[in-house]
């Protein structure tokens, strides 16, 4: 399979498409995170967009993965950070790490808020042509226009 690019569904909610870094580590989360209900589906729907989109919206998502990825990634800093002084017993040299770490993430948290209305803009913008190739693509799809829907 892919491994990145344009996909349908990599999460259930929000647009029906993103620019998936790492095809292979979104299946795993799908597995270990997520309703044993909802794991076939979310599978079938998680595909390769095949059709072309305009360079516009390709652009756009690239952009977007790229501020949410540097959140994750400060995140899980800060995670580390946090495990680090409160085990030391919260020592204060290590409080500073964590303070560094803590501003990172929150710095990053800012750049997705910000990030996200600049997106939103560029899907709406083509959303006739992204609903038409979707249709094609993502047959017999419980995508309602906001979210997959799961059967309990």
């Amino acid at each position: 399979m892919k491994q990145k690019g344009m996909f349908w569904h990599e999460y259930h909610n929000g647009w029906s498409l993103t620019y998936c870094s790492s095809y292979d580590g979104r299946i795993r989360d799908i597995e270990k995170y997520k309703p044993k209900h909802e794991i076939k589906p979310r599978i079938k729907y998680f595909q390769p967009i095949k059709g072309r989109l305009p360079q516009e919206v390709v652009i756009a998502a690239k952009e977007i993965t790229k501020v949410y990825d540097a959140y994750e990634k400060a995140h899980n800093a800060y995670k580390k950070a946090e495990q680090a002084y409160v085990g030391t017993g919260r020592v204060p040299g290590e409080f500073q790490a964590h303070d560094k770490a803590w501003y990172a993430c929150v710095r990053a948290y800012h750049a997705c808020i910000e990030a996200g209305p600049s997106y939103d803009k560029v899907v709406r913008k083509y959303e006739v042509e992204i609903a038409a190739l979707h249709k094609k693509e993502c047959p017999n799809c419980t995508w309602n226009g906001e979210e997959l829907v799961f059967d309990k």
